[in-house]
């Protein structure tokens, strides 16, 4: 029984055509169409956001938080008083007795 059942799978695997499936490069772009058209799956740009899932609306954006400033030149040598005001952390000079100009960075 046993040779015979092995005789009719290898008959029907043998005279079975093998098929295979093909799927396109998904990578390629699509053809172009023979009418002139658009392409396939062509969009004009993409959908709108769901409802609730777009930007906030003018009103309801947060105010703008201040910017913090401070008027005094920190150096590896001192500080010196600058008369106007700067944003934190920007670049500046003080001319230090005994070291000359140096280089620091505007705190409060």
């Amino acid at each position: 029984m046993k040779p015979i059942a092995l005789a009719i799978l290898a008959a029907l695997t043998v005279a079975a055509p093998a098929s295979a499936q093909y799927y396109p490069n998904p990578y390629s772009p699509p053809p172009e169409p023979e009418w002139g058209g658009p392409r396939p799956g062509y969009r004009h740009g993409p959908p709108p956001p769901p409802p609730g899932y777009g930007p906030p609306p003018h009103e309801s954006r947060r105010p703008a938080q201040r910017q913090r400033v401070g008027n005094v030149c920190y150096t590896s040598r001192g500080s010196c008083e600058y008369p106007q005001y700067f944003p934190l952390n920007t670049p500046c000079r003080c001319d230090i007795p005994g070291f000359g100009q140096k280089r620091g960075a505007i705190l409060y």
